[in-house]
């Protein structure tokens, strides 16, 4: 042990601090997003095309059901992991 600290071991990386998604008509940072007519600022919506989608249960003409096995598998990984073993918790 050499005595130095880590970065982040007292405080995280990051924050419980949500942003805005929504756009303002005078926002500099997002100039060619505020003329497109959605109220939705560009990042939020390039985040959103990019990110895995389960929409089974949505009434939408087309739901985009790419990402439905992958949550599945964390949904039941996160079950297993609260399940007793041998009467140990294990995380």
């Amino acid at each position: 042990m050499s005595g130095y600290e880590l970065p982040y071991s007292s405080d995280s990386v990051a924050t419980n601090t949500c942003l805005s998604c929504g756009e303002d008509d005078d926002d500099e940072e997002n100039y060619n997003s505020c003329y497109d007519n959605d109220d939705v600022k560009e990042v939020c919506q390039n985040i959103y095309q990019v990110s895995g989608k389960c929409e089974s249960y949505m009434w939408l003409a087309y739901p985009n059901e790419a990402a439905c096995t992958y949550i599945e598998g964390i949904q039941n990984e996160m079950e297993l992991r609260q399940k007793k073993i041998d009467g140990k918790r294990f995380l």
